[in-house]
């Protein structure tokens, strides 16, 4: 397995693909053997596997529905007002609470939004291959286009340009061997971020991922619509994304209370 739940942290990067256990005692563990080296890097109980999951969702919602359950939003309490605590400070932790149980609320969905639950953004359907893109080992004066495109980066300067036609077009044509099945149906030279294309603060979740510019994004049409974006100053994958992951990153987002671009 790549990651569940327990198992987010970036850390387990290098040991993935990861072998989880469950073993038989008195705590129920789950164990997660590292797929580099076979050692156990991380233990999961039955109770910190059940608390995980209910700790946080108990915690605020209870707090909120208490709150929400003595807010008035149809009639009004005899003073007037839809709450029963008139004024002061009792009144003013009201409507914090309700405002705070609000938030909590949408840092948990988003929380669970960016653990992509039961796999609920992940394509259903064919799945891009990336080894064909990229092919057999070779050496760079017999690759032919792509081989002039890195010699030309790895001797020349160092500012990155749009590729040459010729180029270009052996990208698309190293690319569409990952949906074989597929017709590449739009070719886009990406100058600059957009809404699907980004990078964020090094601090944040992803933030260690790079986006660099300018790149080349071509578009498929799968039923899935993925899309691939590909570095043509070294040919690698920067971003293989589909509609529905586009999808969940909106939900992520929304959740969240901020722009997804």
């Amino acid at each position: 397995m790549e990651d569940d739940a327990w198992t987010h942290s970036k850390a387990m990067d290098p040991h993935r693909p990861l072998y989880r256990v469950a073993v038989a005692d008195e705590a129920q563990r789950w164990l997660y053997a590292s797929g580099a080296t076979g050692e156990v890097v991380r233990d999961a109980s039955f109770t910190e596997r059940s608390w995980g999951w209910l700790g946080a969702w108990l915690h605020w919602l209870t707090i909120f529905c208490g709150g929400r359950v003595r807010w008035r939003f149809r009639g009004r309490y005899k003073s007037g007002s839809s709450s029963p605590d008139r004024k002061g400070f009792a009144r003013r932790h009201h409507i914090l609470g309700l405002g705070g149980g609000v938030l909590a609320l949408t840092r948990v969905l988003s929380g669970l939004f960016s653990m992509n639950p039961s796999k609920m953004f992940e394509a259903p359907g064919t799945k891009p291959d990336r080894a064909p893109y990229a092919g057999d080992p070779q050496r760079a004066e017999k690759a032919g286009d792509v081989g002039a495109l890195l010699r030309r980066q790895l001797c020349g300067g160092t500012e990155r340009q749009a590729p040459v036609v010729h180029e270009r077009r052996a990208l698309r044509e190293a690319a569409a061997r990952l949906l074989p099945q597929s017709r590449i149906v739009e070719q886009e030279w990406l100058q600059r971020n957009d809404a699907d294309y980004y990078s964020r603060e090094p601090h944040t979740m992803t933030g260690q991922r790079e986006r660099p510019l300018p790149v080349l994004r071509l578009r498929f049409d799968d039923p899935q619509s993925h899309w691939v974006v590909i570095d043509p100053a070294n040919g690698h994958i920067v971003q293989l994304s589909s509609s529905r992951r586009s999808a969940g990153c909106l939900l992520f987002c929304t959740a969240s209370i901020c722009p997804c671009s």
